[in-house]
């Protein structure tokens, strides 16, 4: 039988979530910041990707839809969950 989230693990999981995306849009300030002409450079597009990914999964957890699979609705286990808070998808339609 698999493991879903009860609603502390799913708190924790917002928790996780807000830290992270807090934590990105620093690093994304500081690195324009000292970047001449404020442009972003290659090696942030990955933390601007990361972000996208995780303001995705806080609407989600808003919406009421986190931890469901986005292609085919099933909900998604806790340790890929764990594994990864902003994941999108289950083992199956990975």
């Amino acid at each position: 039988m698999m493991k879903l989230l009860n609603s502390w693990e799913l708190n924790l999981h917002k928790q996780q979530l807000n830290y992270f995306h807090q934590y990105l849009l620093t690093e994304l300030e500081s690195a324009t910041e000292t970047t001449p002409g404020n442009s972003v450079q290659l090696r942030d597009f990955g933390k601007l990707y990361r972000r996208q990914q995780v303001e995705a999964a806080l609407q989600r957890l808003n919406k009421g839809t986190y931890g469901k699979c986005m292609a085919c609705g099933t909900e998604i286990v806790y340790y890929r969950l764990n594994a990864d808070p902003a994941i999108l998808s289950c083992a199956k339609c990975e």
